[in-house]
């Protein structure tokens, strides 16, 4: 089975091949969401749960625009941990020319 994924960054279609189970290059969405929350909210303990929901949904809308890609193993999704990095650099960057702005 083939996995499928479309970064910004490589060209329109990227076919990927499901790494082992234990390969580290890999991430789940939680895993994902947590990392992402940091760079977004490192010091807010408020309301963890909805604030880590949040960061799920935004992860997985990212991964259907394709900007980053996703494998199924063992029938579960996984993040490529390399085009995850990517698209949470140009998030915290956006975010902060955002900040930048007001």
């Amino acid at each position: 089975m083939k996995a499928r994924g479309v970064n910004s960054i490589c060209p329109p279609r990227l076919y990927l091949e499901p790494p082992p189970s234990n390969d580290s290059s890999y991430l789940t969405i939680s895993q994902a969401a947590q990392e992402h929350l940091e760079d977004v909210m490192p010091f807010a303990a408020s309301d963890r749960k909805y604030q880590l929901d949040a960061a799920r949904k935004r992860i997985l809308r990212a991964c259907k625009r394709g900007e980053i890609i996703v494998a199924t193993i063992d029938g579960n999704r996984r993040l490529d941990a390399d085009s995850f990095r990517a698209w949470r650099l140009r998030y915290r960057e956006q975010a902060l020319d955002a900040a930048d702005d007001r």
